[in-house]
């Protein structure tokens, strides 16, 4: 008889998706870890900043891409990505 398999599950969402990031075609992205990491002149927990003109469909593929370098740190165990927006400005590229 086949021993029985039993499926673990992981209480918190893989990605989240907002009504911020569909609205918008460029975007401005920022991705967070839980630990800081240690820069030229200071700390920070922000390890990747990236920029897109196709909306909230690079986000993700960029989260993918970059989870697998990134999660091979010690100490990291979640990466968080968030949308950077701000107000239009007239004549400024914002």
């Amino acid at each position: 008889m086949p021993r029985r398999l039993f499926i673990k599950g992981d209480p918190k969402p893989a990605i989240t998706i907002t009504r911020r990031s569909l609205g918008k075609q460029k975007l401005v992205y920022v991705a967070r870890a839980n630990r800081q990491f240690r820069y030229p002149f200071r700390r920070s927990a922000i390890v990747y900043i990236g920029t897109t003109t196709s909306g909230a469909r690079r986000v993700a593929a960029s989260a993918a891409g970059k989870a697998k370098s990134l999660l091979t740190h010690h100490g990291v165990k979640q990466l968080d990505f968030y949308v950077v927006t701000c107000k239009a400005r007239r004549n400024v590229q914002t």
